[in-house]
């Protein structure tokens, strides 16, 4: 039985809808069982999925976009839900379980979530608790453009109760509207801030971290800190996630909003792989320098970043981690043979490049499993700078710093989440990291990250 249908090109988002329900009415749910699943998609004339997101409220909206804006997609509701709390099942068999789903279903469905940097919970520290573990949401209606079309779609994923599933769809259907633009966005600036690790705290725990490593057994290991906003008045994702969209057009860009007033949202620099069928694309992205306030001081921190012994080794170590996972699961691997300079709006980093094709058999939950975490945002080797982590942040990273993205059968494509923040009602918390490496300088740690948190605190001030 045909499960995915196309229903051809419609000339408003409104009309579309109208499609999609027509098409969602004709089709009989008899003989399906619970758990398989049918989705109905249209073409529509091109729209801003930012705008059409902002103008539909749902308790459930998710956005992602590739740093490229090659493909950016709004999702609203839920159609389905893959949620691992703490405790339940380890990283691995959570993951497998969201991707065995995908292959009961119709080509084009696609699940978006994330999951924890670590399977440990930091004590005491419930800022998390309601994301769980391993988090995937396959929407109700989603609207995709990429680079040949704009279009709508709906998922159903069959249950004992057809007729609430039709009704629900129908209603939500019925609300779909074609988006006003964008106007400017309103965000209220921040009363308080409370830093997480304090600076005399940050500064022990570099020297602590520095201790580690002089055995030799460790050469890198990556510290995070958080920072946490108050306001006046709640922040409303929708505006938040706009205003980073602007200001940050050069980064994937995330929103997991669960629920109105609790969001995590980000634009990331960092990709962790993508996937077209079998092939696998990644990076190393790992040396930052600001970005100059004129071209010949841009340049002047470029040739700084490329000449600096501590960060070109810190990259190094990056790129060998990746092509040595790589090479796992992979064939044909191939990583650029010097790196290059990425250039973002407020920062400059070191990429390589690294290209492979996925041997059979192996999976998106291997990679995600291997790759996870990078040097770049946890240390190197990994078997002695998770154990630092741990003993020496305070702070649960949550999903901070780990893999976020989506999948289909057919492809997937997951970013690291930095750069990030979690919104709850009228607090935000920001969250960065620096790389200790053995000649680190307590001061410049703490600068560097100031730099990042200062860099996404700008959308507050322009």
């Amino acid at each position: 039985m045909n499960r995915r249908f196309h229903l051809g090109t419609a000339s408003s988002i409104e009309q579309g809808a109208t499609r999609l329900l027509e098409g969602l009415r004709a089709t009989s749910l008899a003989g399906l069982a619970p758990g398989e699943g049918l989705r109905w998609e249209v073409e529509v004339p091109d729209t801003d999925p930012l705008a059409w997101l902002n103008h539909h409220d749902n308790l459930v909206r998710m956005y992602c976009s590739n740093r490229e804006r090659r493909l950016q997609i709004a999702a609203l509701g839920v159609a389905d839900m893959l949620r691992y709390n703490e405790g339940e099942h380890r990283l691995h068999e959570a993951l497998a379980g969201v991707f065995d789903r995908l292959h009961r279903l119709p080509h084009g469905m696609r699940y978006y979530g994330g999951m924890r940097f670590s399977e440990d919970l930091v004590p005491g520290d419930s800022l998390w608790q309601r994301f769980g573990q391993v988090r995937f949401v396959l929407p109700m209606a989603e609207l995709i453009r990429d680079e040949v079309s704009t279009r709508l779609s709906l998922n159903l994923i069959v249950t004992p109760d057809g007729a609430r599933d039709l009704a629900v769809r129908a209603a939500l259907l019925g609300s779909l509207q074609t988006p006003p633009s964008l106007s400017a966005a309103h965000l209220p600036l921040p009363v308080r801030r409370v830093n997480h690790p304090d600076r005399e705290t940050w500064e022990v725990m570099v020297r602590q971290a520095r201790n580690h490593m002089a055995g030799g057994a460790l050469a890198k290991v990556v510290l995070a800190r958080r920072c946490q906003f108050d306001f006046a008045e709640p922040l409303h994702p929708m505006a938040l996630l706009q205003r980073l969209h602007e200001a940050t057009p050069d980064s994937f860009h995330f929103c997991f909003n669960y629920g109105n007033e609790i969001a995590f949202i980000g634009a990331t620099p960092e990709r962790l792989y993508q996937r077209r069928g079998h092939q696998i694309l990644s990076e190393a992205l790992a040396g930052t320098r600001p970005r100059g306030a004129s071209e010949e001081d841009d340049q002047w921190l470029e040739s700084e970043l490329m000449a600096s012994a501590k960060e070109r080794r810190e990259h190094q170590l990056v790129a060998d981690a990746v092509v040595s996972i790589l090479n796992r699961f992979c064939t044909d691997v191939h990583a650029d043979a010097a790196p290059e300079i990425l250039k973002l709006r407020y920062v400059q980093h070191l990429r390589t490049v690294i290209r492979g094709t996925l041997k059979p058999g192996s999976t998106d939950a291997d990679l995600l499993m291997a790759l996870h975490p990078t040097p770049a945002v946890g240390g190197w080797p990994r078997e002695a700078a998770l154990p630092v982590i741990a003993a020496l942040e305070s702070c649960d990273r949550g999903w901070y710093s780990a893999p976020i993205g989506w999948i289909t059968t057919e492809e997937s494509e997951f970013a690291v989440a930095i750069r990030c923040a979690l919104v709850e009602g009228s607090r935000l918390a920001l969250f960065s990291g620096a790389g200790i490496m053995p000649e680190s300088d307590t001061e410049q740690e703490w600068r560097e990250i100031e730099s990042k948190i200062g860099n996404f605190l700008r959308i507050f001030t322009t």
